[in-house]
């Protein structure tokens, strides 16, 4: 798996191989698949999502990340366990005992990460002191379980000391944060989570741009995960990794960007999906016919296959310059790929019509200890 890391993400950690990059590939999809089902579900529930609200929902996405990277990175070398693993620490102090500048480093760095949690635990969620505090630690101490069992096994042993002292700092963090945002969300800030509104103004760029990403994100990592998982089970020769990774990448492209938005009633992919967003008719307001959606597929995510297989990804984010110049310039936003093939992304209620399915609307705590509901 490590020539996959390698051909395709060019900026990886030199010397990764076998494990470790299953490893990346395995974590990142499923923090990508949480962070997809997240999103799909705010969308059901308050419709649109924009504005200074739909910003703080993309800051919950982003910290989920955080703890995610913070659980673990950086991953080891082929020989982290010749000493026999990293011992676990459970006593509190024992990882600042000598009181030296690496251990507060990383205390607090452990704190930091989890400041972002406790803000946004009050700020957009309203939860309480102890529930919060509780969350973080329940959450750190998760971490501290990775790095312990070695990611679940994936490593013979314990990469990382797996300490108490992180778990305490974890509380900590979220202890400050949440503390922070009280006179923040009372004096500075604004409301922090979406009120319930129809779906029903043109989509933004960046949505667009991010169900893109999504997409794009979801197909390589499912085809580095699937390749990899048969090259360590032996169903594909180390050598032939690269033409299993070219032919997995192809197949999954061929079942995201033309069996799925085929078989769509609202034209979608699996990114549009999550973003509440279908492919329509240029004018009127049905969902765009099965021909328009297989030519627009094939114009947008031939080139990017193509240039993925050749081991050229990053020129990809040339297709999608081209294919996005004119929504720039142009009052309906419509790309290069929808001017030719007479289609437009739309939102999926204008599409469907009506009502998000489970659309809820949520007013301003009347006191501040307390909301009506919990978004």
């Amino acid at each position: 798996m490590g020539w996959g890391i390698e051909r395709v993400l060019p900026l990886a950690i030199p010397g990764t191989a076998g494990t470790e990059a299953l490893v990346i590939s395995s974590a990142s999809l499923v923090v990508v698949v949480a962070s997809a089902l997240f999103l799909y579900r705010q969308h059901r529930v308050f419709g649109w999502l924009g504005g200074w609200p739909g910003l703080i929902t993309l800051a919950t996405v982003a910290t989920g990340w955080l703890v995610a990277l913070a659980a673990l990175w950086p991953l080891p070398t082929g020989q982290l366990c010749t000493g026999g693993g990293s011992a676990a620490q459970p006593q509190p102090g024992a990882t600042l005992t000598p009181l030296t500048t690496d251990a507060l480093l990383r205390a607090g760095i452990t704190a930091a990460v989890f400041l972002p949690v406790g803000a946004l635990a009050w700020y957009r969620y309203r939860q309480g002191l102890l529930r919060t505090v509780g969350l973080a630690v329940a959450v750190a101490g998760a971490v501290e379980l990775v790095q312990l069992t070695g990611v679940f096994g994936a490593y013979p042993c314990a990469y990382r000391v797996a300490a108490t002292d992180d778990v305490l700092a974890g509380g900590l963090g979220a202890l400050i944060g949440w503390l922070a945002a009280r006179p923040l969300t009372t004096r500075v800030l604004r409301r922090g989570w979406p009120a319930g509104m129809p779906d029903l103004m043109r989509p933004s760029g960046l949505r667009r741009q991010l169900a893109l990403l999504l997409d794009l994100a979801l197909w390589w990592l499912t085809a580095a995960v699937i390749t990899g998982a048969l090259v360590r089970a032996g169903a594909v020769h180390p050598l032939a990794g690269p033409t299993a990774f070219d032919l997995v990448l192809v197949g999954l492209a061929v079942l995201m960007a033309g069996v799925v938005p085929l078989l769509s009633p609202l034209r979608q992919t699996l990114g549009r999906m999550v973003f509440a967003l279908g492919l329509g008719m240029a004018t009127g307001t049905g969902p765009a016919s099965r021909w328009r959606v297989l030519l627009r597929s094939v114009l947008v995510h031939g080139p990017v296959v193509t240039l993925f297989v050749l081991g050229l990804p990053w020129w990809a984010l040339l297709v999608v310059a081209v294919h996005g110049a004119p929504a720039v310039a142009r009052r309906d936003q419509r790309g290069l790929a929808d001017l030719l093939c007479g289609t437009r992304v739309v939102t999926s209620t204008i599409l469907r019509g009506g009502l998000p399915p489970r659309m809820t609307r949520y007013h301003a705590p009347r006191v501040p200890h307390t909301v009506e509901a919990t978004p």
